[in-house]
């Protein structure tokens, strides 16, 4: 297995925007789950807004952070987030970011594949664990 590119990914991001910018500086990819659908909708747009493009990534962050939008079927006693709920999170990240769905599926396919690809050659073995995230927050 190869090396992964020295980044730093923050996970389920729905924190304040203007810290986005200077995590940007820092080379950070900002990865959107269902955690970012309860914030109010202009807090949620103004933080995808301020991510540059080739740093989105999507995720579930199953089994939490079931979507709330747009209303999609739940099967009865189903309170589970699952992994094929990226589509929602696609949907309304994209409805943010004023794209549309293919679009926003190759640039964030593209950003993952640059991040976790075996075949990028880097320094550094793996992306910052969480532990160094949170360290990282504690200096802004």
């Amino acid at each position: 297995m190869g090396h992964f590119p020295a980044c730093v990914i923050l996970h389920s991001l729905n924190g304040l925007p203007e810290v986005v910018a200077q995590l940007t500086q820092l080379g950070s990819y900002f990865s959107f789950s269902g955690h970012l659908m309860p914030l109010e909708e202009d807090n949620a747009t103004e933080i995808v807004k301020r991510c540059l493009l080739d740093r989105i990534l999507l995720e579930t962050d199953a089994p939490d952070a079931l979507p709330t939008y747009p209303i999609y079927f739940v099967p009865r006693n189903y309170t589970l987030n699952q992994p094929a709920n990226v589509q929602r999170v696609l949907i309304y990240v994209a409805s943010l970011q004023e794209m549309s769905e293919e679009e926003l599926t190759d640039i964030s396919y593209n950003n993952a594949v640059r991040v976790f690809s075996s075949k990028v050659q880097n320094s550094m073995s793996m992306p910052m664990g969480t532990a160094a995230v949170s360290l990282l927050f504690n200096q802004l």
